[in-house]
């Protein structure tokens, strides 16, 4: 998939976080070329703490707004803890409390390696 289009979904699942009242705290685009997966790590706000519930409203936004963003799917997204070895590594490298686009290529993050990735968010 396009990484334009990648972060244009992002960006509208952040939006649409926001305006829900529940700010993500970090979003990143894990992007495995050679196993052909990307998944959207989702550091989600501190309010919410329900695997199921998160789960819940990103398959409900994501649903209600399918043509905002961009092809995401509910099933791209993945609630991460704060306390990844890769999240610890990443809130290090950048701070980006808006929306933006930072990439980075292959790296070792607290012994945890990440393949080519794309902050869109970092607020920790």
């Amino acid at each position: 998939m396009d990484q334009g289009v990648l972060v244009d979904g992002g960006h509208a699942l952040i939006d649409l976080l926001d305006a829900d009242g529940t700010p993500p705290r970090a979003v990143v685009w894990i992007i495995n070329n050679e196993a052909d997966t990307r998944k959207l790590w989702v550091v989600p706000h501190k309010s919410v703490t329900d695997l199921r519930e998160f789960y819940r409203r990103i398959s409900t936004l994501v649903s209600a707004k399918r043509s905002a963003v961009h092809g995401l799917e509910a099933s791209d997204v993945e609630m991460i803890k704060e306390d990844h070895p890769a999240i610890t590594g990443l809130k290090f490298v950048a701070r980006a409390p808006g929306k933006q686009v930072i990439q980075l290529t292959r790296g070792k993050f607290n012994g945890f390696f990440l393949p080519d990735s794309i902050i869109l968010r970092m607020n920790l």
